[in-house]
Parts: structure tokens; C-alpha cells; sequence
């Protein structure tokens, strides 16, 4: 599982190896909880099996 920063893409963190793939799903719904604002994603090897998309940024503008 690896977060990535929202500002540069690169990733952040690894934050863990865990096995079974049960218990890995419960720690990714668990790192979006966490880090609301950064991107996650659960891979195994190369495959993304589970990705947070981040929600789209507000600028600070109010809609009219």
C-alpha cells in the first residue's frame, strides 16, 4: 500500500505488506480515513487492485 503526495505525485510512503488480500483491503479503507488528502493505492506487485481517486481540489472560489 503507498501514499502519494497530492502536490508532487511522488510517492510518500510505503506503508505496509500485508497478506491476505482480506485484511490488506481493511488497512487501505483505513489509510484513506487517515490521510484524506493524499492519494492511496493497493497494489499487488504492479497491479493496482484498490485506488483512492482524490476529490477535486476547491480553489477557494464560491460557486455563483
Amino acid at each position: 500500500m503507498r501514499s502519494s503526495s497530492v502536490r508532487s505525485g511522488n510517492i510518500n510512503l510505503r506503508l505496509a505488506t500485508i497478506y491476505p488480500l482480506s485484511v490488506a483491503i481493511a488497512a487501505f479503507e483505513a489509510a484513506c480515513l487517515e490521510w484524506p488528502t493524499n492519494e492511496v493505492t493497493l497494489r499487488d506487485r504492479a497491479r493496482i487492485v484498490r485506488k483512492r481517486e482524490l476529490p477535486p481540489r476547491n480553489n477557494g472560489a464560491s460557486p455563483s
